[in-house]
């Protein structure tokens, strides 16, 4: 057995998302046909604990759904700063780390998400100290402020997709252990629906200061929400 979050959409005074943890029958090894059963399993355990008629939607590469494929943060994508370029939200994000001992590693941004995620460097460089997204800085609290807002500009630019998590209850990412990550884009996705639910625009929240709003509405003990 084993168990991984879904994310369900809630008011903003309970934290816009919540996490709920799921026992499922892990199915071990990495090819696809293994994680989709995996991710079928958590689909079942959580429609058997809060209703079959429940919609979930895994958001990973290894999703069922192409929806969910093209969800991911490997696929979707954010317009580089001063260029024409549009790169993954993974690029951007592993690209914009700043350590105790160096970085930000913005060379990243340009490299395969796959590559950006393994990069050496994000391993042996200190601690994390903030984000710098080419030249705007982060700060690591709100613990995920920075990804959920390059994940929803990535939205703003696929009204489709946008429009598509608008039709799910819940999400999961199969990959994400909170264990040993923080930012999720299943969580990400949640958030994204919580937002649109309760009558916020998120066109409106393009800047960074009216995006760190939104985390004063959660109720205390919820900012580092994964």
């Amino acid at each position: 057995m084993a168990e991984r979050p879904i994310f369900v959409p809630v008011e903003p005074t309970s934290g816009w998302v919540d996490a709920v943890p799921v026992q499922l029958t892990w199915h071990p090894g990495f090819s696809i046909k293994q994680k989709q059963a995996s991710i079928n399993a958590l689909h079942s355990s959580f429609r058997e604990l809060y209703g079959k008629d429940r919609r979930v939607l895994e958001i990973s590469r290894r999703s069922p759904d192409p929806i969910g494929q093209k969800l991911s943060a490997f696929a979707l994508t954010v317009q580089l700063p001063g260029t024409n370029k549009r790169i993954s939200v993974e690029s951007a994000f592993q690209g914009s780390k700043k350590f105790s001992g160096g970085g930000p590693y913005q060379d990243l941004y340009l490299k395969s998400a796959r590559e950006a995620k393994t990069d050496q460097r994000l391993r042996s460089s200190g601690h994390l100290e903030a984000f710098i997204w080419v030249d705007q800085w982060w700060p690591l609290q709100p613990t995920t402020a920075f990804y959920d807002w390059l994940y929803i500009q990535a939205l703003l630019a696929e009204p489709s997709l946008a429009a598509a998590i608008m039709e799910y209850d819940a999400f999961s990412d199969i990959e994400f252990n909170p264990a040993k990550s923080l930012n999720c884009q299943a969580r990400t996705a949640a958030f994204y629906k919580s937002l649109v639910s309760n009558g916020v625009d998120p066109a409106t929240l393009r800047h960074q200061s009216s995006f760190l709003e939104l985390y004063k509405e959660e109720t205390p003990g919820q900012l580092t929400l994964f």
